[in-house]
C-alpha cells in the first residue's frame, strides 16, 4: 500500500492591516483531513507587535480558544525571524477539533502592524 502526503497551502492574510489594540481572524477551514501538521509563515511589517494564535470549533459556526491551548506565537515584531526581517516559520499542534480559524492580535497596544500569513497542513 502506498501512502500518500498532501501538503496544503492557504493564504490566510495578504499585507492585512492589525490596528492597535486590534485583531483580525481567519475565515474557518475543515481540518478532518488533516494528520495534525500545522506551519505558519509569516511577514510583520510597522511598529507594532504581534500574537498569532487559533480558535477551535466543532461545528463549523461557534469558534473558541480552547482552555488548554497557548499562542502559536508572542512578541512578534518587525526584527523578529532569524534574519531580523520580520519574517519566519512556526509550528503548533492544534487540539482535536473539526475546523479552525487563526488569529492575528497587536498585544503592543500603540502601532499597527502588517501581516502577511501563510499556513501548510498535512
Amino acid at each position: 500500500m502506498i501512502v500518500y502526503n498532501t501538503t496544503l497551502i492557504r493564504h490566510l492574510f495578504e499585507n492585512e492591516s492589525v490596528e492597535a489594540s486590534h485583531e483580525v481572524v481567519s475565515d474557518g477551514w475543515d481540518i478532518k483531513d488533516t494528520r495534525g501538521l500545522f506551519s505558519l509563515q509569516y511577514h510583520c511589517a510597522g511598529d507594532g507587535t504581534l500574537q498569532l494564535a487559533y480558535k477551535l470549533s466543532l461545528d463549523g459556526t461557534n469558534y473558541v480558544y480552547p482552555t488548554t491551548a497557548a499562542s502559536i506565537e508572542t512578541g512578534i515584531v518587525k526584527t523578529s525571524g532569524i534574519d531580523s526581517d520580520g519574517r519566519d516559520i512556526v509550528t503548533f499542534s492544534p487540539e482535536f477539533s473539526r475546523y479552525i480559524q487563526i488569529v492575528a492580535e497587536e498585544t503592543g497596544l500603540s502601532d499597527a502592524c502588517t501581516i502577511d500569513l501563510w499556513i501548510a497542513t498535512q
